[in-house]
């Protein structure tokens, strides 16, 4: 068995794992009502541009799985996968309205809307997905829940959390190994600034339809998720992948300001903060796809390794500048999310 045709039967079976535990979930959903209850539900519809299966509609499915049994009956959640509803920027914005109750969205489609936002998603903010967790429960939701107020939305909490490293068809172990390199046209201020720092040459397509490394024009370096480039072929040509955990990529749970503020209190308090215990399942799932994935690379014959001291330091002084660039461009938001992301 060799390690593309793993690869492949990978990316077949993604969807697959996901759909299996969030069905589990749904019905053990289904079974947390009072029948015979004369009250009729509260609704609440969540809309997501994730289609199910994926790790982010994981999550959608432990949050339902979690108010259909803390509301014990009382509320029927609705979910709406692959963009049924409309894109991220039209699903936040009928949120802030009020004609739509919830909505989970990437972190990076957020910071379209709220600039600010954009800091958690700089490089070298997070020294690796443990920080990265421990920030998104402490300090980080007070300080982007108060500038989410002021824009007519909630923040619920934080669903999905990975972080994403480097493709590369050669071996990326210093920042100027970089220059010259091929990329994507960036899709947001933080990843342009990344890559003009490198010194890359940008494509004048986005990710989306950039040719993949195997094609001889195609691109040379790859900033994220291995779950995220391996469902879009992306890793197709790459050589090598660091494990360098660089950037956060997140879905949050976002809901209507004014229909929040309309419900009973006990339900405002299931609703916001979210638990990060309902999440337990859905984060292990995904880091099961993520560690499948990376032996899968390996078996092909790519080269996955972990940045050792000496490689990190010299990263780490281009990642903080990044960070530092993105928090000034948009403060005073930006500087307090990053204070509070560092815990400070």
């Amino acid at each position: 068995m060799n390690g593309h045709g793993t690869l492949q039967r990978r990316r077949r079976h993604v969807a697959l794992a996901g759909v299996t535990l969030a069905l589990a979930l749904l019905l053990a959903a289904a079974t947390t009502g009072e029948p015979g209850s004369a009250q009729a539900p509260l609704v609440l519809k969540i809309a997501t541009r994730a289609p199910f299966g994926s790790p982010e509609a994981l999550h959608v499915e432990a949050f339902a799985h979690h108010i259909a049994r803390s509301g014990s009956g009382l509320v029927e959640v609705r979910r709406f996968y692959d963009g049924a509803l409309g894109e991220p920027a039209a699903l936040l914005e009928r949120v802030a309205e009020g004609t739509l109750q919830a909505v989970s969205v990437d972190l990076s489609d957020l910071a379209r809307r709220s600039p600010a936002a954009e800091v958690l998603t700089a490089p070298g903010v997070f020294r690796d997905r443990r920080a990265a967790l421990r920030a998104l429960q402490r300090g980080l939701p007070d300080a982007l829940g108060a500038m989410l107020e002021r824009e007519g939305l909630v923040l619920g909490g934080f669903g999905r959390v990975d972080m994403e490293v480097w493709f590369s068809r050669a071996r990326f172990e210093k920042p100027a190994a970089a220059r010259g390199w091929r990329m994507a046209q960036p899709a947001s201020e933080a990843e342009r600034g990344l890559s003009e720092a490198l010194g890359a040459q940008l494509l004048e397509v986005g990710l989306a339809q950039a040719p993949p490394m195997d094609d001889a024009s195609g691109i040379e370096l790859l900033s994220a998720t291995p779950i995220a480039a391996v469902a879009a072929g992306l890793d197709r040509g790459a050589s090598h992948v660091q494990l360098s955990d660089h950037a956060l990529s997140a879905s949050v749970f976002i809901y209507s300001k004014r229909w929040f503020e309309g419900l009973p209190e006990q339900l405002r308090k299931q609703l916001s903060p979210l638990p990060a215990s309902i999440f337990e399942d859905a984060r292990a799932a995904e880091m099961a796809m993520r560690d499948e994935i990376l032996a899968a690379l390996r078996a092909r014959g790519v080269s996955v390794h972990a940045p050792g001291r000496a490689e990190r330091r010299r990263f780490d002084r281009l990642y903080r500048s990044q960070s530092l660039a993105r928090a000034r461009a948009t403060r005073p938001d930006g500087s307090r999310l990053l204070r509070a992301a560092r815990g400070r």
